[in-house]
């Protein structure tokens, strides 16, 4: 039987490949982001299939939301966010109010309705933990509120805060926290995606600092399989789960992996985050997950390795010149 489903920030890099997922094995998606996404290659790609309903407008306003989702859904994916370090730094304010009044709003509506909502937060809420492997429960470390870098984090360990205190009183929701996940349809300004866009263009890859933080990479398939897990488990509702693979990679590493499967031999060229951000920006110099909570309760783990999604992300990329087009100047 045909599911249906809602994702607000459809048209986004996680939303376009959750609702590409889900349309291709037959189910209907309403998909909820900006006006201006109505024209863009994701949305585009989602318009091949029969079952797909765009709708532009703002997850900050609640008439605009209650109107998306009059309707019967399986469930409901919250994913609508500011991302990315630089619009972060661009725009605070609007950030904050994405991540808090957004995503009150998305509840309130599900909660009223009885809506199965998944909400994806981020590992960016644990900060600069330095205790890592993390696990959901970890303790939340940050730095000073007039470091910018942190307003994300922070508005989202709201967010959770909010879900958390509505789930006693009948919210079914559960939330999910990413690890560095890549993969097509991603902009061109995170690590993988940035890397992977100067290496194909002949370009020098940026190695940001030091080039030995570690991260988990997580490929967009295996980060979708996760989502449609949780949303069809019904022992995750009222759960926290870490989204991310096992594997700990350096930032050098990862670009020496790109530069190997793209044929490109420039020297990398060191981004300075101190002096291009002053004050604004910190690092986190380890960032892990704890994954067995999600693999206990759903199945789910992690199966793509960091060389063989990148080739994937190539191949993709190949075939989409108007990715290889955009603008991945760090500002």
């Amino acid at each position: 039987m045909r599911g249906t489903y809602a994702i607000i920030g459809g048209a986004g890099f996680v939303g376009t490949n959750l609702a590409l997922a889900l349309l291709a094995r037959g189910d209907a998606v309403s998909c909820l982001d900006h006006p201006g996404a109505a024209e863009s290659p994701n949305v585009t790609a989602m318009q091949a299939y029969p079952g797909f309903r765009f709708v532009g407008g703002d997850v900050c306003d609640a008439t605009c939301v209650r109107d998306f989702l009059d309707g019967e859904f399986d469930a409901v994916f919250h994913l609508a966010s500011v991302v990315g370090v630089r619009n972060y730094l661009r725009d605070p304010m609007r950030l904050i109010e994405v991540n808090i009044t957004g995503t009150r709003n998305v509840a309130q509506i599900c909660a009223a309705r009885d809506l199965r909502l998944v909400f994806t937060s981020t590992s960016e809420v644990l900060g600069r933990n330095p205790d890592a492997p993390w696990a959901e429960d970890a303790d939340r470390v940050y730095g000073a509120p007039t470091v910018d870098r942190w307003a994300y984090g922070t508005s989202k360990g709201l967010a959770e805060h909010m879900l958390n205190a509505m789930v006693p009183d009948g919210l079914r929701a559960s939330i999910v926290r990413f690890f560095n996940v890549y993969g097509p349809y991603q902009q061109p300004y995170f690590v993988v995606s940035k890397s992977l866009q100067h290496a194909m263009r002949g370009e020098a890859p940026l190695v940001y600092d030091s080039g030995k933080q570690t991260r988990c990479f997580t490929y967009i398939g295996d980060a979708v399989e996760a989502c449609l897990a949780i949303a069809a488990t019904r022992a995750t509702i009222g759960g926290t789960y870490h989204i991310g693979s096992r594997f700990e990679w350096t930032i050098a590493d990862i670009i020496a992996v790109i530069q190997r499967v793209t044929g490109n031999t420039h020297a990398a060229e060191r981004f300075d985050t101190g002096y291009a951000y002053g004050t604004r920006y910190e690092d986190i110099e380890r960032r892990v997950p704890d994954v067995s909570k999600i693999q206990r309760d759903t199945g789910w783990t992690a199966r793509t390795d960091v060389e063989t999604g990148i080739r994937r992300f190539r191949d993709w990329a190949y075939q989409n010149a108007w990715w290889m087009n955009l603008d991945n100047r760090v500002v």
